[in-house]
């Protein structure tokens, strides 16, 4: 692993007397730094390195502390406050910017957050730029790219209106396996489409140690949203773009609860309007002009986007993605786990748009009872 350039430290504690534990970027974790600063051929000014420290250590604390959902569907959120060092303390001191950050992060995590910063002493000093922005007189269409089923029906949705746009989609990956599934998908993409796609995949990874133990990963890791909504604000500022694009169908985008319990932490919000009107807040007042988080099929159901992929013929497309809350499943055949709300969703939604999946494509193979509640849902919609 290539060690982190410009470390910088990062504090976090939970409840009121709970126990300081320092972290540093580099020893206990890393974020890709040059995939950014290639991605935009110069270096990212230090605001938006800022930017994206904070980002990381959100979700890198976020994955340190576990929650204890033995004490009720209700109850387990939690309290952190961390402490996180920047290079411009005053800007992200103001109240307004402060006090977004902890909605955005309260809000998609559940939890209750004290966000705080230091003034890192190190002095940052960008490189020129040496090369023409290669979109200039073309604006880009910059969209976040999970790998998952809607990203990729959305994605071709979005080409099939007849733009020709160059399309830069952004990534997170922390592990080989889902970054080597987003390569495969935007391969596909191009054998298939005239439409050229220049990829933001950055890698946000945990260094396991001593010190760190991975046995105590907290699974639920629902600030990853709130990192991957910060790489796209900031693909779209670098870019002089005015709006980052998220392709979640309606239903999946409210995320209704579909079984009891999913409540609270059990219930992601990594699409909400709500939260994504707060990172439109948060990406203004960081790039001082309007940036707006879109959903361009907030009026579709998942069936009817994901029939965008049939369509169009591209049925081998539909099954590499992935929908699986448990991804990955590290099974030995099946990479998804069939019975939890994404596959549910995920298999009425084939099921609508004709897509047939193979054999193993899910752990849990059909069961009658469940076929027969798969072909109700797919008649009715």
């Amino acid at each position: 692993m290539k060690p982190q350039r410009f470390p910088f430290s990062v504090s976090y504690w939970t409840g009121d007397q709970g126990q300081v534990v320092d972290l540093c970027a580099g020893r206990n974790f890393r974020f890709d730094l040059d995939a950014l600063n290639h991605f935009c051929l110069e270096d990212l000014p230090s605001r938006l390195v800022d930017f994206l420290r904070i980002a990381s250590s959100i979700y890198v604390v976020d994955r340190l502390v576990k929650r204890h959902p033995q004490h009720g569907a209700k109850r387990p959120s939690r309290a952190i406050g961390i402490r996180v060092n920047v290079l411009n303390k005053p800007f992200w001191s103001r109240p307004e910017v402060r006090d977004t950050i902890g909605e955005a992060v309260d809000f998609v995590s559940g939890d209750f957050s004290d966000v705080d910063f230091s003034q890192d002493t190190f002095r940052f000093a960008r490189s020129m730029r040496m090369l023409p922005n290669p979109y200039d007189g073309q604006p880009p269409l910059i969209c976040l790219f999970s790998g998952g089923q809607d990203s990729a029906a959305g994605l071709v949705a979005r080409l099939m209106e007849g733009s020709e746009r160059i399309v830069l989609p952004v990534s997170v990956w922390h592990q080989p396996r889902q970054r080597d599934l987003l390569h495969k998908q935007f391969g596909m993409l191009r054998e298939r489409l005239p439409v050229r796609i220049d990829p933001l995949i950055v890698k946000v990874a945990m260094i396991w140690s001593s010190d760190l133990d991975k046995k105590q990963e907290e699974r639920s890791q629902r600030c990853r949203s709130f990192l991957f909504a910060t790489l796209g604000a900031i693909a779209a500022i670098m870019n002089r773009q005015k709006s980052v694009e998220m392709f979640e169908s309606g239903v999946g985008a409210i995320n209704m609860p579909l079984m009891a319990g999913m409540v609270g932490s059990k219930a992601t919000r990594s699409s909400h309007p709500q939260f994504l009107r707060l990172m439109s807040r948060l990406a203004s007042l960081v790039a001082e002009t309007n940036i707006e988080f879109c959903l361009p099929f907030l009026h579709r159901t998942k069936g009817e986007v994901t029939k965008v992929l049939a369509d169009f013929g591209l049925h081998a497309l539909a099954v590499k993605t992935t929908s699986c809350v448990g991804y990955p499943l590290r099974h030995s055949l099946a990479k998804q786990c069939g019975i939890c709300p994404a596959c549910i969703f995920r298999r009425q939604a084939m099921l609508t748009a004709g897509i047939s999946e193979p054999n193993g494509s899910y752990r849990v193979r059909s069961q009658i009872v469940s076929v027969l509640a798969l072909n109700h849902l797919a008649a009715s919609t």
